[in-house]
């Protein structure tokens, strides 16, 4: 069973993907609404969290686990309080070798959240798989508050990206990575803002590919269910605009358990 850890819309993502592909797989998703934006807040709150969801989707039952969210993947590279089950994905990886794979010249850009651009993961993982490489980081706090007001398209929203994506546009990075679920929800907005030739890694759609490929071999009795859709989505505080969120990018009515 897959288990997904989030605090943000980015294991929605994933999980609508698998859904999507592969609908009878069975998968628990534990989204940490009470403590979000997790992006915002201290490594030890973050570390915190991310043990704390991590044990709930074992109790659940998961056997593979998948960290979703940016700044909690960061805390699981950085190590976590005690040992860490397996196996378990993480966003960072996954993002780093698509963009790896679409650069031209190596000068790739990552927009995200205050927590991951300080924490790095991304820039050593990236020097490590190509020591000649280059990240250019941008820290972009209010763009998950504006998407989550229903922002998206208005006009400050659109400036406020400018502002943001200026210091990428001029160090010409060719490839940029979006580390949050809610700045793919802005691709449409981001790409003509950054650049037509700038190709766009999105870390959900990654990591969900990567979680389905450890599947794929598997034989159809390891991986389906006989009752049909079987995911259940357990939240430690259930919001309008999380439910909302779900609905929409899940493309049909979820139940939120209380987690």
């Amino acid at each position: 069973m897959i288990g997904i850890f989030d605090s943000g819309i980015s294991g929605l993502q994933v999980a609508a993907e698998i859904e999507r592909r592969c609908p009878h797989l069975p998968l628990v998703y534990a989204n940490d609404t009470a403590r979000a934006p997790l992006s915002t807040k201290s490594f030890a709150t973050i570390a915190l969290a991310t043990r704390r969801g991590l044990q709930f989707l074992a109790d659940q039952g998961a056997t593979l686990f998948v960290v979703a969210g940016g700044s909690a993947a960061c805390a699981v590279q950085q190590g976590l309080t005690g040992p860490a089950p397996e196996p378990l994905l993480t966003p960072i990886a996954a993002a780093v070798e698509r963009a790896l794979a679409a650069s031209h010249a190596g000068r790739i850009g990552l927009i995200a959240g205050p927590a991951v651009v300080a924490a790095g993961c991304h820039d050593r993982l990236l020097r490590q798989r190509m020591p000649s490489a280059r990240l250019f980081a941008a820290s972009c706090p209010l763009l998950e508050a504006l998407v989550d007001s229903g922002w998206a398209n208005k006009r400050e929203t659109k400036m406020i990206l400018r502002r943001y994506l200026h210091p990428l546009r001029e160090n010409q990075v060719d490839t940029l990575i979006l580390a949050s679920g809610h700045h793919a929800l802005l691709a449409h907005l981001i790409q003509p803002r950054i650049g037509r030739r700038v190709r766009l890694v999105d870390s959900s759609l990654a990591l969900a590919e990567e979680v389905l490929a450890r599947v794929r071999d598997k034989s159809p009795a390891d991986i389906d269910h006989p009752a049909g859709r079987c995911g259940r989505y357990f939240v430690s505080d259930r919001t309008a605009t999380f439910a909302k969120m779900a609905t929409r990018l899940l493309a049909r009515p979820v139940e939120l358990l209380p987690w």
